[in-house]
């Protein structure tokens, strides 16, 4: 990690951001570049673009104002927000001593400057009665300006203790005419002003309490050892200590492995022939007591070449994986009590990655039905109806998982270039990019603590060898303990087996 974020860097992302509509992700960026070069003009227009409510959005360029005052694109944004100090800054207002509306000694022109003079004093009447009959209003822009970048500021960087602004506020000169502002019919920003803008709802903030240390866990997971072809199953601490080995791969593996949240059973994929007389293997889907992993059975009996993901309804219930048992890659759902199997979707496209949410009611899966090759996320019952896409990207969407609260879903995404760590809103809202600066490594494998504010991950950041990674929402990431193995697949647990 450097001392500090390079400005230039994250000014283009943030922009870049604003302009694919992620205000999220811009609001962050921006906000470190202004944590760091607080009178930044591109950052505080573009900002400006990005907050959620039109004070903020005042605030922002009326400071942009302040450091630039030939900014033209501010002062116009200001006027079409019913702001008069955007359009009329100290010095600017028009001189009548050329107009020829005014030249001349004629009793016309007395006569108007008299009206004019009684016009002015009428008006200023008014605006001292305004202002002693609302005291609260007699603020400066400045003030308001100070405490949001104050904000933005503690936020970006905690260790920053931002000085107060001490410079004069900008008068504002009125010309004769008062301009009233309904703020529940602000006027949209000028197209010239930021290249898309759309609105959204004001976002809830993340979780700010500080996340149980990963020690407080404990999970299990299927690494490949050196030389071998299938993943042995493990138990740790999910900080990566008082690791257990429980099986050996040798047997067939435990591809995919998934416990049950109620710790009992755990579901994984291995390659089985299925006929004695046709010696061809297939992937099935297995299942056995954690306790007694060699009384493992299969519970499937596919032909197909790919059977893959197997996760657990929050119950235990029941299970839902992908299989090309029907030539193409489809959802399907498994009962763990009656045995019965059911297939959710069928079409001619791809559709893997399932994972059900926390109350077992909908299945969020990838698929690449509405663009071929290039997957997004979709949403669905839990008995394949009501289908939602989630997600609408460049590139490729995949591996969602819902966190235990049902609030957010993780994903990874290549819609940067390589395979990042993505998180949304449940409803598919406000795509917020968690692993930023990793040099072009790639992500995989989501999976959230039972406590919604961890994210354990596999990926090649360090020395192009895949390796256990934990995220927390802030971004903070926490290296777990490295080894020669590759990394399979992982599952928090309700308590060590």
């Amino acid at each position: 990690m450097t001392q500090g974020p390079n400005i230039q860097a994250r000014l283009r992302e943030g922009i870049d951001a604003a302009k694919r509509g992620d205000r999220l992700t811009a609001r962050r960026l921006l906000q470190q570049v202004l944590a760091f070069d607080r009178d930044n003009e591109l950052a505080l227009m573009w900002m400006a673009s990005v907050v959620d409510t039109i004070e903020e959005r005042r605030s922002f360029l009326q400071r942009a104002l302040q450091v630039n005052p030939d900014n033209a694109r501010a002062r116009e944004a200001l006027r079409r927000l019913g702001d008069t100090s955007g359009t009329a800054m100290p010095g600017s207002a028009p001189s009548s001593a050329g107009s020829p509306a005014l030249a001349g000694g004629s009793l016309r022109s007395n006569n108007v400057y008299l009206w004019l003079a009684g016009a002015v004093v009428l008006i200023v009447a008014v605006i001292l009665g305004v202002i002693l009959l609302n005291p609260s209003r007699n603020q400066t822009p400045t003030a308001t300006i100070s405490n949001i970048q104050r904000t933005f500021i503690a936020a970006a960087n905690p260790s920053v203790t931002p000085s107060p602004d001490r410079r004069p506020p900008t008068a504002t000169v009125f010309t004769g005419v008062i301009v009233t502002f309904d703020p529940n019919t602000a006027p949209q920003l000028p197209p010239t002003f930021t290249p898309t803008f759309v609105p959204t709802s004001t976002p809830t903030p993340l979780p700010s309490a500080t996340p149980l240390p990963l020690s407080d866990f404990s999970v299990v997971y299927g690494d490949i050892e050196p030389n071998a072809s299938a993943p042995s199953l493990y138990s740790a601490s999910a900080n990566g200590t008082n690791e257990i080995k429980l099986e050996s791969g040798t047997l067939g593996g435990f591809t995919d492995a998934a416990v049950s949240p109620d710790g009992r059973s755990v579901a994984f994929v291995r390659e089985i022939a299925t006929d004695e007389a046709e010696p061809k293997r297939y992937p099935q889907l297995f299942i056995a007591p954690l306790e007694n992993l060699p009384a493992a059975q299969p519970v499937t009996r596919f032909t197909g070449s790919i059977l893959a993901g197997p996760s657990w309804s929050a119950d235990s219930s029941s299970i839902v994986f992908s299989s090309n048992h029907d030539v193409d890659e489809e959802i399907y759902r498994y009962d763990v009590q009656s045995g019965n199997l059911r297939q959710l979707t069928r079409n001619q496209t791809r559709d893997f990655d399932p994972a059900f949410s926390p109350d077992g009611s909908l299945i969020v899966f990838a698929s690449d039905v509405d663009s071929p090759d290039f997957s997004e996320i979709y949403q669905m019952t839990r008995e394949g109806a009501a289908i939602t896409r989630l997600t609408e990207d460049s590139g490729s969407s995949f591996s969602p998982a819902y966190a235990p609260n049902g609030a957010r879903i993780a994903f990874i995404s290549d819609r940067q270039g390589d395979a990042d760590l993505f998180i949304i809103d449940a409803d598919g809202q406000r795509p917020f990019m968690l692993t930023v600066d990793d040099n072009g490594a790639e992500d995989r494998s989501p999976i959230w603590s039972p406590d919604s504010r961890w994210i354990v991950f596999a990926s090649n950041r360090e020395l192009d060898r895949f390796a256990w990674y934990a995220i927390d929402l802030s971004g903070a990431i926490q290296a777990l303990p490295k080894n020669d193995r590759l990394p399979q697949s992982l599952t928090f647990i309700a308590q060590s087996p």
